[in-house]
């Protein structure tokens, strides 16, 4: 079992993950548990130890509050995490450098009012392709519109966050080149 490499727990009413800190699941690449009763995903002491080789996380419909402990995780090579469907309203931890290379970031439905703080320098911001931010509180994204910053964003779905007040035209400016899905907004 320690070379085990995918791990699916999904819908299996899990409360307690403390048990994925044990050496036998230090070489998972790919690790879901989604559609639990996750609440704490504080795992690990430290960030020497957590998962290095894993590239995809699913947390998605559990009741997660906070990601901060995701930093002990010390996910140096995830590329997809999934949070949708939780409770997170503080997003700053996804600033540390352990997500440089995220691609898709999943944050559907939850209650994130400001994204500015983390994606104005997040160390993810030349790999994302994929941010999903649909159905949250944002109140800006203007953070987003730095093309350069986000050269390889393809998909921004915000749809949704009924605080976001911009017109057709604004969205069009701040997003030319991505593929971007904004239903549900106020349009004015």
């Amino acid at each position: 079992m320690s070379n085990l490499e995918s791990l699916y727990l999904n819908e299996n009413q899990l409360s307690d993950i403390s048990v994925l800190s044990q050496p036998n699941f230090k070489k998972l690449k790919d690790l879901q548990l989604s559609n639990n009763n996750i609440e704490n995903i504080d795992i690990f002491e430290n960030n020497e130890d957590g998962f290095k080789d894993l590239e995809e996380l699913q947390l998605s419909g559990n009741k997660i509050k906070s990601i901060e402990a995701l930093s002990k995780w010390n996910c140096q090579k995830l590329k997809y995490l999934i949070l949708s469907k939780n409770e997170i309203k503080d997003i700053n931890s996804l600033n540390n450098n352990i997500f440089e290379k995220l691609e898709k970031l999943d944050l559907f439905d939850n209650q994130i009012e400001n994204i500015d703080n983390v994606f104005d320098n997040a160390p993810f911001n030349n790999t994302i392709e994929m941010l999903d931010l649909s159905y949250n509180s944002l109140k800006s994204i203007t953070v987003l519109k730095d093309k350069k910053k986000y050269s390889n964003l393809k998909e921004l779905k915000i749809e949704g966050n009924s605080n976001l007040n911009y017109s057709d035209k604004e969205i069009q400016e701040l997003f030319d080149n991505y593929e971007i899905k904004y239903a549900f907004n106020p349009i004015f």
